[in-house]
């Protein structure tokens, strides 16, 4: 346990303290949890590994720190079925057995850490310090308090992490990487190649086509399955919004205070500047000749503007940016707006500097620095008032979660919502039946909410759904199952289908006759332009990279490597049509180049080969270890008490 010293001297804390859950907190205990081995469990185990036994309370608890993790992270993005996906109830099960396995395998060879190095993690975390980096006694006893936990568990928890990482450091240092491992890993990630290709699109190739009603009923027919009306629900909720609890929300001026000091960053007006630029643009497939004409174009811009033209006019006769028509102006803008290498040299120029060509993903720019603003603080009593109002609304927000939270737990199994509203004079509502994308009367069109109603069973409530700005519980009243459409109601989706379909099978044949008069890179060339197509170039690309007007498919990549140059490869299909190539450079291993790069490559293989043996461990200790898991808890898709965020 950490010095006494400590926990002393305890002094108020700003309210937002009290509004967000501390990440480092969830960092720990997401993976540590607040049980401990040798106390005593209110319930019995759902699991042991070799005699040590994992408790519901530890399961369920698991649990509820993993969905409060991930609902973090996906924020107004979660829906039950990303939930689902998650895999929760296997996953925290698993990772209490790792734990378990970790902590038995550094006990087993001797770990111990001290009270002193506790000490020292404690006071190394950022979350408990000030803002000039000292650690606040106080703040760690009111975080710990806001999460229930006492100074002895959280100090266990870390002790137990720094014994696991301390093993895992020493399983590490067990990987060794070769030569030869290095090399060949750099000729996978550095040989490269760069083809032309020609593609044959169904849609294009199908645009005259007009498909009979007998044609387009007979693909219905086919195919009803698809043309299904979505489930619609009726629901009935009770609102908790945070202006109901403005009133109760007290904010003092040390809280204001205490948020300004501690979020600075927000109230830093960062460095802008002011450019105009012109711009020769380049498209994503340009081909070599498309390259070179605009950088020649580029260049003799250079010329002129160096040779005392004006900028302004240049830019507005000559930039293919929607901005040539104020004289290439830009207006001010920050760091991460612009692509980084027009941004780099915007910030590098002075005010009145001209640069020479840069290069970007959009073209070829001249860029010129009008003006530079520096950095500079809001002043506190600027933001004051908006800091207070912010405050107010976040902790306002806090409680109806509370509220919400406290009336799903009071109505229970009962899931008497109606009931519950009665008795609480709180207004219940009853929609009318909705899809996924229908707006709502009264809520206008919520993602959070109708993803949570389509999640419910008939006569379910679910737990507290944060919308934009609120919080409602929602208990499912009435159903409509998805039922086949008629024809006529979906025949322009009937039509859309028969045109991709039939699309690909013109799209197909035609690049097999292409291929079948294609031997060689002359005859890919003589072909395509005998056929009117339009040739275009990757450019070079890795096995790993992203193929520019391609894309990622295995195939191609896989194809275009193995292929000489000169030789030709296809049809292949990648997505939604078909692409024929010719192999133009291959490139090969270059010394040099290689032992500029061992270094770094090295670190990335050492960090990947010590994951995979950390790995391997677990499974060498789970393959000897004695593990029970309770029958019923295979079998259930839920703890008995579900998460936060996970329908019942």
């Amino acid at each position: 346990m950490a010095m006494l010293a400590m926990r002393k001297h305890l002094k108020k804390l700003s309210v937002f303290l009290w509004i967000v859950i501390v990440a480092f907190i969830g960092t720990i205990f997401v993976v540590w949890g607040s049980g401990k081995q040798g106390l005593e469990r209110s319930d019995a185990a759902i699991a042991s590994v070799n005699g040590d036994e994992i408790s519901r309370d530890e399961y369920v608890s698991a649990m509820r720190r993993y969905a409060d993790y991930y609902r973090g992270i996906y924020k107004d993005r979660m829906t039950p079925e990303i939930l689902q996906s998650l895999d929760l109830e296997n996953r925290v099960l698993q990772d209490l057995i790792r734990k378990r396995l970790l902590l038995q395998e550094a006990q087993r060879v001797g770990i111990v850490v001290t009270d002193s190095e506790v000490t020292s993690v404690l006071s190394k975390t950022p979350g408990f310090q000030d803002k000039d980096g000292n650690f606040r006694p106080d703040l760690y006893m009111r975080i710990l308090s806001m999460n229930r936990m006492s100074p002895e568990i959280y100090e266990h928890g870390i002790r137990q992490s720094q014994r696991v990482a301390r093993l895992q450091d020493f399983i590490r240092a067990t990987v060794r990487i070769t030569d030869e491992e290095v090399k060949t890993k750099y000729v996978e990630d550095n040989e490269k190649v760069n083809c032309k290709y020609v593609e044959f699109k169904g849609r294009e190739l199908a645009r005259e086509l007009k498909p009979s009603d007998p044609e387009l009923k007979k693909l219905y027919m086919s195919q009803k399955e698809k043309y299904k009306s979505q489930r619609e629900v009726k629901v009935e909720y009770l609102l908790f919004g945070p202006e109901t609890y403005k009133s109760k929300v007290e904010i003092t001026d040390d809280d204001v205070r205490d948020y300004y000091d501690g979020h600075e960053d927000e109230y830093v007006q960062d460095e802008e500047v002011q450019a105009r630029h012109i711009l020769v643009k380049l498209p994503d497939d340009a081909s070599e000749k498309a390259d070179q004409d605009a950088k020649k174009k580029i260049d003799g811009l250079l010329v002129k503007v160096k040779a005392g033209e004006d900028f302004a006019t240049l830019a507005k006769e000559n930039s293919d940016c929607p901005s040539s028509s104020k004289g290439g102006d830009l207006g001010f803008f920050g760091r991460g707006q612009m692509a980084k290498p027009f941004e780099d040299t915007a910030f590098s120029l002075t005010v009145g500097e001209m640069s020479d060509v840069v290069k970007t993903q959009f073209g070829y720019h001249i860029i010129k620095l009008e003006a530079r603003k520096e950095p500079e603080t809001e002043e506190f009593e600027k933001v004051a008032a908006d800091i207070r109002a912010k405050l107010t609304d976040e902790k306002a927000l806090y409680l109806s979660k509370e509220a919400a939270e406290a009336a799903h737990e009071k109505i229970g199994d009962s899931n008497d919502l109606a009931g519950f509203a009665k008795a609480n004079g709180l207004k219940l509502t009853t929609t009318d039946f909705f899809k996924r994308m229908d707006e709502i009367e009264g809520l206008g069109r919520s993602y959070q909410f109708a993803n949570a109603a389509l999640g419910l069973a008939k006569d379910a409530i679910s737990p507290a759904v944060k919308g934009r700005d609120r919080y409602f519980l929602i208990k499912m009243l009435d159903e409509k199952q998805p039922i086949v459409l008629p024809f006529d109601e979906v025949k322009a989706k009937v039509k859309r289908d028969w045109t991709k379909d039939e699309g690909e099978k013109i799209a197909k044949k035609k690049a097999n006759e292409f291929a079948q008069e294609v031997t060689n890179l002359e005859s890919f060339d003589k072909t395509a332009q005998a056929w009117e197509l339009t040739v275009k170039e990757t450019n070079m690309f890795s096995k790993d990279d992203y193929v520019r007007g391609v894309g990622r498919s295995d195939e191609f990549t896989q194809k275009a490597f193995e292929t000489e140059v000169g030789g030709v490869g296809g049809p292949i299909e990648v997505r939604d049509r078909y692409i024929f190539f010719a192999v133009l450079e291959h490139t090969e291993f270059v010394q040099d180049e290689f032992d500029k790069e061992k270094g770094q490559l090295v670190q990335e293989m050492r960090s990947d080969k010590e994951n995979e043996a950390l790995g391997a461990w677990i499974e060498d200790l789970r393959s000897v270890a004695d593990i029970f898991i309770d029958p019923g808890i295979i079998k259930k898709k839920q703890p008995a008490s579900p998460p936060p965020g996970v329908l019942r």
